[in-house]
């Protein structure tokens, strides 16, 4: 009962962070994005199956996606790590248009990182997020040591 809780709050928290973000300007495809949000944008496109296919819905960059993550987590990310945010509409290898958020981390203003959505959502079921996203972020160069 304990996990069904856990993961409840943990859907529903992403849940109203993605809808928070797109209702108080977290940014549309219609506006341009500058040089860091770019950079996060074709991190992302690198990842998904079918690039050229892609429709970015909304994105942003900051610190106030970089305090939603640690929300989520319910800890806190290095000071050197950024967060951006994605929603983009792509083909999936069976042909089908799937749309997922993806939430891109920033070391030193460089994208070293990508999370989906449900990639955080089973961080907070694992009962050790800060954890898991820490050694996510240490993995792929993203600390901020030496």
């Amino acid at each position: 009962m304990k996990k069904v809780n856990l993961i409840l709050v943990g859907l529903v928290t992403l849940v109203a962070l993605i809808i928070g973000f797109s209702s108080c300007g977290g940014g549309s495809s219609s506006g341009r994005l500058n040089s860091k949000e770019q950079a996060g944008y074709s991190f992302v496109l690198k990842r998904l199956k079918s690039p050229s296919s892609a429709n970015l819905i909304e994105h942003g960059y900051g610190d106030k996606f970089k305090k939603a993550v640690e929300t989520a987590i319910h800890g806190t990310l290095p000071s050197c790590i950024t967060v951006g945010y994605y929603e983009i509409e792509a083909q999936n290898s069976f042909g089908g248009m799937v749309r997922d958020s993806y939430w891109v981390f920033y070391r030193n203003g460089v994208p070293c990182h990508v999370e989906t959505s449900d990639n955080i959502d089973y961080a907070v079921r694992s009962g050790n997020p800060q954890g898991a996203i820490s050694a996510a972020l240490s993995v792929n160069g993203c600390d901020c040591g030496n």
